[in-house]
This record gives C-alpha cells, sequence and structure tokens, in this order.
C-alpha cells in the first residue's frame, strides 16, 4: 500500500486537509470519535490531531496535533 498523502490548503480563511488514500484520520479537541477521511476534505474548524496512516488507536500510527490561531494551522507532534 502507498504511504497517505495529505495536504493543508488555506482556501479564502479556512484551512481544509485533503486525503488521497482513505487512511487518515482527524480527531478534533472535545470530540468523542475520530473521523476518517474517505479520499475528501475535512475542514479544520477547531483544534485537534491527525493520524496518517492508521486510527489513533494504532500505536504505530504517526500523528500530528493542528492548533488554529488567526486563520493559519500550527502543527505540531500529537501526543497519541
Amino acid at each position: 500500500m502507498a504511504e497517505p498523502t495529505i495536504a493543508l490548503v488555506d482556501l479564502t480563511g479556512s484551512v481544509s486537509v485533503f486525503d488521497s488514500s482513505y487512511r487518515t484520520w482527524v480527531r478534533f479537541d472535545g470530540a468523542e470519535n475520530a473521523n476518517a477521511l474517505p479520499c475528501h476534505e475535512c475542514r479544520l474548524h477547531s483544534d485537534g490531531e491527525i493520524a496518517m496512516g492508521a486510527a489513533f488507536n494504532n500505536f504505530t500510527v504517526s500523528a500530528l496535533s493542528f492548533r488554529l490561531v488567526d486563520s493559519q494551522v500550527v502543527l505540531g507532534r500529537a501526543a497519541v
């Protein structure tokens, strides 16, 4: 399988993540569940985390955190 390919794009003031692999997950702060991206766009409307290649419950997953600050995305290492 190919590695997941994601892109963060600023679309006129809003930030979205796009997935081309069906293996990227987004979890927003305060949400009970993570959302799998089935090869489409997810608008980042609050802070959270992105898991690349597997779900968050997989201990080998690569993950990063994101925060929205003044319509900009700040990325960091996620504590999965």
